[in-house]
């Protein structure tokens, strides 16, 4: 659980109208002195803005392996219901997991975690999170339960409780597991959580209950929620808090692109070293590494049938256009006729880049094929 807090604090807040096509993993090869892709993953929104498909990608030079997809269902009130996982194996996707989430209305009551038996081919009950909430609607507690199969029961695992202040403001946080030859709660670690003046996390203590030795700094962009620079601090020495690890968000002047450094402390001079990892977040607009050097506008967009193409200067013609599904594959390749537009009515609903080659240069647009 502590890793799950952790990675959550560590992610560059990206709020609904910064929602990324992909996010490009990079890691520094020392023995080549360059940076290499190593993985990527990339995302689908219905028509809600609402995240519907996920697929991740372990890159290895020019060798692209598919290894995740998830899919993602929502009901009439924009709530997840469910999410289904699937693994690449032997050339098809298996699944293997699925969370179904039950709600109270509008408020998450449950979340039931299931494995897929490939032997049986029917779901099995993993896993079950129980939310509960004060009378004025904060999250209170989390049971966390096992589900024994032999047995067919469900046992105590993991509970985490929520604690807030005046302000509604999370203040503490604490976990414990279950004990079962003692059959009691053990507290496991605690967390406490202060903020700055605009009442965002800026300090998070940490560690078991009898010494909190660790700690995580955020600082912000600007009076925003987006958090520029987190770093992980430790005081396992007793000596004194010491860096450990720095998560730097640079945000691109456009909002087109975002990056995510990860960098390491040395620990003897306590001083930070070269990052050897970082994250490229890239939002609508923007497929793998090439700027648009024109500007093009699609009409209608979104479209059923056909689209047709508005260039910011006049008279640029003759026009190659491709049509890229989210994969990455080409599913359309022709040249532009201004009478007909480009024909679209063949594709699957979903979303798609259309990249527009040009003698003048290149412009590489969203789509929304209804």
């Amino acid at each position: 659980m502590k890793s799950l807090l952790i990675l959550l604090i560590f992610l560059p807040c990206i709020s609904s109208a910064q929602q990324p096509d992909s996010v490009y993993n990079y890691e520094f090869d020392i023995d080549s002195a360059h940076w290499k892709q190593t993985y990527k993953t990339l995302y689908t929104y219905n028509n809600f803005g609402e995240l519907s498909l996920l697929v991740g990608i372990s890159v290895d030079g020019q060798q692209f392996s598919n290894t995740i997809r998830k899919v993602y269902n929502y009901n009439n009130a924009g709530h997840l219901v469910d999410m289904v996982a699937f693994s690449w194996q032997s050339g098809n996707w298996v699944e293997y997991q699925k969370e179904v989430r039950l709600y109270n209305q509008d408020t998450l009551s449950e979340i039931d975690t299931y494995n897929y038996n490939l032997n049986s081919l029917i779901w099995v009950p993993a896993q079950r999170r129980t939310y509960t909430y004060s009378v004025l609607g904060n999250l209170e507690n989390i049971l966390i339960e096992n589900y024994d199969a032999d047995s067919s029961l469900w046992y105590n695992a993991q509970k985490i409780e929520y604690i807030v202040n005046g302000q509604q403001q999370l203040t503490q946080q604490i976990q414990y597991v279950w004990y079962s030859f003692q059959q009691q709660w053990h507290v496991t670690d605690t967390y406490l959580t202060s903020y700055d003046n605009f009442n965002r996390p800026d300090t998070i203590v940490f560690g078991n209950p009898s010494v909190l030795d660790n700690r995580i700094l955020n600082t912000y962009f600007q009076n925003t929620d987006t958090i520029v620079s987190t770093i992980t601090q430790n005081n396992w020495s007793g000596t004194g808090f010491r860096n450990g690890v720095k998560y730097l968000h640079i945000l691109n002047s456009d909002l087109t692109t975002d990056t995510l450094y990860t960098i390491y402390a040395d620990p003897t001079y306590n001083t930070w070293e070269p990052p050897m990892y970082y994250d490229k977040y890239f939002y609508p607009g923007i497929t793998g590494l090439k700027e648009n050097t024109i500007k093009a506008i699609l009409y209608p967009n979104p479209s059923s049938t056909a689209f047709r193409i508005s260039m910011e200067a006049s008279g640029i013609i003759p026009m190659q256009v491709e049509v890229i599904d989210v994969l990455g594959r080409v599913k359309l390749n022709n040249m532009y006729d201004v009478k007909t537009g480009i024909d679209v009515s063949v594709l699957e609903q979903g979303i798609y880049y259309v990249r527009i080659s040009t003698a003048k240069g290149v412009s590489t647009v969203r789509f929304i094929k209804q």
